[in-house]
């Protein structure tokens, strides 16, 4: 119940700003994890209720938030490699 509870209530928004703000400080990130989180829970909740029409149990929940958190894992290694691959394409056509 306790590890439910963590990541009901940091894992998503924490995930969401490794997206949004990929330059944040780590303690900044700490801070705006819990308010997106409760933002991201809430959205998510209402999006499967109200657009798809399932029935909103514990299960469904977490296992909507675990996507909802490799999806945004997904978005950000991928965007931090081609950034990365982009900064090495930079400093080879310099040298």
């Amino acid at each position: 119940m306790i590890l439910f509870l963590i990541f009901l209530y940091f894992v998503p928004g924490y995930t969401l700003t490794l997206v949004l703000f990929p330059n944040m400080k780590v303690s900044e990130r700490l801070v705006f994890s819990g308010a997106l989180s409760v933002v991201a829970d809430i959205t998510i909740v209402l999006v499967l209720n109200v657009v798809f029409k399932m029935k909103i149990t514990s299960f469904t929940i977490l296992s909507s938030l675990i996507v909802f958190s490799l999806i945004c894992i997904a978005i950000w290694k991928v965007r931090s490699f081609v950034e990365a691959s982009s900064n090495r394409e930079g400093i080879e056509e310099v040298s």
